[in-house]
């Protein structure tokens, strides 16, 4: 199993005004989802509005429950 996540962008509320601009993050993401599934691995991607802390806490979850 894998787990993938790119932001894109923070939320400025949390990060004193500073929304954390970056371009590829996102890109590496899926490019990375998409090596892991090329091997065979079952893979998780979260990107900029999907990966908030409880869709991050979910998907650890997910992984230590079905490897255990």
């Amino acid at each position: 199993m894998s787990l993938h996540v790119g932001l894109n962008e923070v939320s400025a509320a949390d990060y004193e005004g500073w929304t954390g601009p970056l371009a590829a993050c996102e890109f590496d993401a899926h490019d990375m989802a998409a090596i892991a599934q090329a091997q065979g691995m079952k893979s998780t991607l979260l990107i900029t509005k999907k990966a908030t802390r409880a869709h991050l806490l979910a998907a650890l979850r997910k992984v230590v429950t079905s490897s255990s």
